[in-house]
C-alpha cells in the first residue's frame, strides 16, 4: 500500500513539474522577457522552481532552454553590479540585495552542475565507457556548452572586479555593502572551488579580503545582516587550489629530464610552483585563524 501510495506521489510530482515547467518556459520565451525580468518575475519564478525540483529537471527536459537561463542569468548578474556603482536609486538597495541574493543562488548551483564533465549523466552504458571519455569528446556533442562556460567566466569577472572596487574603498562599508560584497566572495569562491579558472585571480586578491573581513567581521563576531563567517567561503576555494599546485609540483618531479634546457627550464618551473605553494598556504593559515575549519 505504501509503495502504491508512493507512486501515486511521484506521478502527481511529475506531472506538477511538467505543469511549472510549461509556465517557466512560457516566461523566458516571452515578447515581454525584459519587462518580466525587471519586474523580477521570470527568475523569482525559476528559483521557486529550482528549489521544487532542481536544475536537473530543466537540464534533462530542454539542454538548450538550461542554457539559455544561463546566459540569461549572468547579463543580469552583469547588469545589476554595473547599475549598482552609478545608479543612485538602484544602488545597494534592499532591492538589489534580494535580487542578487536569487542570481547568486542560482549561480552557485549552476557552477554545481558545470562541474561535471557531463551533468546528470548516469547511465550504466556511458559508465563502461570512462575510460574512451574525455572532454574533447563533450566539446563536440555540444558545442553549447563551451559558449556558456565563456559567458559565465566573464560574469564571474565582472564579479570580480565589483570586488575589487570595493575592497579598495578605505572607508568602512554599509551593512547593505557588506552583504552583496561577501556574497559575491562566496560566489566566486564557489567558482573556484569546483574549476581551475580565475585561481590567480582569487589568490591575488585574497589579501584583501582577508584585511575586508577583519575590519567588517572581527574575529569571533558576524555581521548582523549576513551572520556568517566569510571566511568560510574561500577556504575550500584555497585548498582546491593547493592541492592542484601540489600534484603539479609531484607532476614535474616525476617527468624525465631529455637534456640540460629541459632540466633548468623544469627547475624553474618547480620553483614557481612551490612559491605558489608556499603563498596559498600562508594564506589558508591566516583563514584558518577566522574559522572553524580544519586543515
Amino acid at each position: 500500500m505504501q509503495f502504491f501510495i508512493s507512486d501515486q506521489q511521484d506521478e502527481r510530482d511529475e506531472e506538477i513539474g511538467e505543469v511549472m515547467f510549461s509556465i517557466l518556459e512560457s516566461l523566458f520565451k516571452s515578447k515581454n522577457l525584459n519587462k518580466l525580468i525587471k519586474q523580477r518575475v521570470a527568475f523569482v519564478f525559476l528559483n521557486n522552481f529550482v528549489k521544487m525540483f532542481d536544475f536537473e529537471f530543466i537540464y534533462m527536459k530542454n539542454r538548450n532552454f538550461f542554457y539559455l537561463i544561463i546566459h540569461l542569468l549572468c547579463v543580469e548578474i552583469g547588469l545589476c553590479l554595473q547599475s549598482s556603482d552609478y545608479d543612485q536609486e538602484y544602488a545597494i538597495s534592499d532591492q538589489l540585495v534580494e535580487t542578487m541574493s536569487i542570481y547568486y543562488g542560482l549561480m552557485e548551483q549552476v557552477i554545481i552542475i558545470l562541474s561535471t564533465a557531463s551533468p546528470f549523466d548516469t547511465d550504466d552504458d556511458d559508465e563502461d565507457n570512462d575510460d574512451e571519455y574525455d572532454d574533447t569528446d563533450e566539446a563536440k556533442n555540444e558545442p553549447e556548452l563551451k559558449k556558456v562556460i565563456k559567458v559565465i567566466i566573464e560574469c564571474l569577472e565582472t564579479v570580480l572586479l565589483f570586488i575589487k572596487d570595493n575592497l579598495d574603498m578605505n572607508e568602512k562599508l554599509s551593512d547593505k555593502e557588506c552583504v552583496l560584497v561577501a556574497s559575491s566572495i562566496r560566489l566566486l569562491s564557489c567558482w573556484v572551488a569546483h574549476e581551475n579558472l580565475l585561481d590567480e585571480k582569487l589568490v591575488e586578491i585574497m589579501p584583501k579580503i582577508i584585511k575586508f573581513c577583519e575590519r567588517h567581521y572581527p574575529r569571533g563576531e558576524k555581521n548582523n545582516e549576513l551572520q556568517v563567517n566569510v571566511f568560510d567561503f574561500v577556504v575550500p576555494a584555497l585548498q582546491r587550489i593547493l592541492i592542484d599546485h601540489k600534484d603539479k609540483l609531484q607532476e614535474k618531479a616525476s617527468s624525465k629530464k631529455l637534456n640540460d634546457s629541459d632540466e633548468t627550464k623544469l627547475e624553474y618551473e618547480k620553483a614557481e610552483i612551490k612559491e605558489s605553494i608556499e603563498t596559498v598556504t600562508k594564506l589558508l593559515d591566516e583563514c584558518y585563524m577566522h574559522t572553524e575549519s580544519t586543515k
